[in-house]
């Protein structure tokens, strides 16, 4: 569709046709050697300077929902006119990625192999890049900020200079800024040129240090993310969280307390009592963290307690999917 928008991809993509086509998380599966491919050809892709992956962390997602998915990119524009087919051509940005391990949640680790991590808000045709020059959104974002109420709730608001085509904005948090969930919907103004206030109110926040980002998305279901901002309300007096929960075996477990827990000691329970794991802990007073990696814990539900001679914490949740 023109010589500015010449894009190095992968040299394979994906096309996943779901029952239910909801938002998800996926991880798409590439041997080191295509990365390398990748990396050399977009260097001699001269059209499209914004196109270079330097990296593995450089290559993001290009997803066509439109006519003739099956797999080709030379039938995605109208020859006619240079115009695209796709009623949704969204670029999105990679949330993370890392070797194809048991670590990493797989069933078997493939030598050789790496995978990279997209939040998606349905399926469709997936393309692997680094442009994102062919689907630019039409608002202008000129603030976005997140502040903690005396109800200890967190008024979040936003500002737009001009909008065109804009429906909706989706505000998520998150703890960690790898696991997201919904807070609200906010009606955009669909057009405007003119400077434009929106607010919400996220009522039963995370305690401590939150994240929170905005999904904007236009009438012909293209979208575009901005942020993410943090926030900091006060916390508990004591308590015990997970995250990111669900899992995929890798978590962690923070303990907020008014004073210091000696001798205590961080337990991993089935849902039958049966004790999977056992870990020491000194807790110092505020906020003490414990990471759990490579524990190659079955898929189900999981119970974490702290022991402790002075304190009674309540336990807490953790599923592995």
């Amino acid at each position: 569709a023109g010589t500015t928008f010449h894009t190095a991809v992968l040299g394979r993509n994906w096309y996943i046709n779901p029952t239910n086509n909801l938002p998800a998380t996926i991880r798409l599966p590439i041997t080191n050697a295509e990365v390398t491919a990748l990396i050399a050809k977009s260097a001699t892709t001269t059209f499209n300077p914004n196109d270079d992956v330097f990296s593995i962390a450089n290559i993001n997602l290009s997803k066509y929902n439109g006519l003739n998915e099956n797999g080709s990119w030379q039938d995605n524009c109208n020859p006619a006119d240079s115009s695209s087919y796709a009623t949704s051509n969204l670029y999105l940005n990679q949330v993370g990625n890392g070797a194809i391990s048991i670590a990493n949640g797989f069933i078997e680790t493939i030598a050789g192999s790496s995978y990279i991590e997209f939040t998606i808000p349905g399926f469709s045709e997936f393309w692997l890049m680094n442009s994102g020059n062919a689907s630019p959104l039409p608002v202008q974002l000129t603030s976005f900020a997140a502040n903690c109420n005396e109800k200890s709730q967190v008024d979040v608001k936003w500002t737009t200079a001009s909008e065109q085509n804009s429906q909706y904005f989706i505000l998520e948090r998150s703890r960690d800024l790898s696991q997201w969930e919904y807070v609200s919907t906010v009606n955009a103004a669909g057009n405007s040129n003119y400077s434009i206030n929106y607010a919400t109110v996220d009522i039963d926040p995370f305690g401590g240090t939150s994240y929170y980002r905005l999904v904007q998305a236009d009438f012909n279901g293209a979208e575009s993310i901005y942020g993410p901002i943090s926030v900091s309300c006060a916390e508990e007096s004591n308590g015990m969280i997970v995250y990111p929960n669900p899992t995929k075996g890798n978590f962690t477990v923070e303990i907020i307390t008014d004073e210091n827990l000696s001798d205590s000691q961080l337990v991993i329970t089935d849902l039958s009592g049966k004790v999977i794991s056992t870990r020491n802990i000194s807790i110092m007073q505020g906020k003490t963290q414990a990471i759990f990696e490579n524990q190659e814990l079955q898929l189900g539900t999981y119970i974490i307690q702290l022991n402790s001679s002075n304190h009674n914490i309540q336990p807490v949740r953790v599923v592995v999917n």
